[in-house]
């Protein structure tokens, strides 16, 4: 690979179970959802998804799913440069729902007896947040 260490336009990462050519079997991809419980973590990661070839740590080929997402990022490169109003609402209801539940994960997180010593930290971090949303507009 001629480009490798120079810089590239798009740079994607993917976690270990997807940078893997699957043997050239793309079924045994889903044997990555199954508990690795029962055989060694070696044999279960070499049967399942077998590291890609690479030269100084960048692969030589990308799976098929990765490929097509850098397709159509340098095929459409200012699709991230303009949000509309859509983009905006989603990001709001996404907010919105975050705030939802993290009222309820630190509100069951922190139960033990030393975590209860965390939990004003993280609702403050939380209220920090909530207040510059405020601020910005969003209800």
């Amino acid at each position: 690979m001629e480009n490798a260490g120079k810089g590239c336009e798009v740079v994607l990462t993917a976690d270990h179970t997807l940078m893997s050519d699957y043997h050239h079997n793309e079924f045994v991809g889903f044997g990555t959802y199954a508990p690795p419980n029962f055989i060694p973590d070696w044999l279960y990661s070499w049967l399942f998804f077998p590291p890609i070839k690479t030269e100084n740590g960048v692969p030589v080929a990308a799976p098929y799913g990765l490929r097509k997402i850098e397709a159509q990022l340098l095929k459409d490169k200012d699709w991230f440069k303009e949000m509309n109003q859509l983009h905006v609402e989603l990001l709001i209801k996404c907010l919105k729902h975050d705030f939802y539940w993290i009222d309820n994960i630190i509100g069951l997180a922190f139960k033990r007896r030393y975590a209860k010593l965390l939990r004003p930290f993280y609702r403050l971090f939380v209220e920090v947040i909530r207040y510059k949303a405020k601020k910005a507009g969003i209800k």
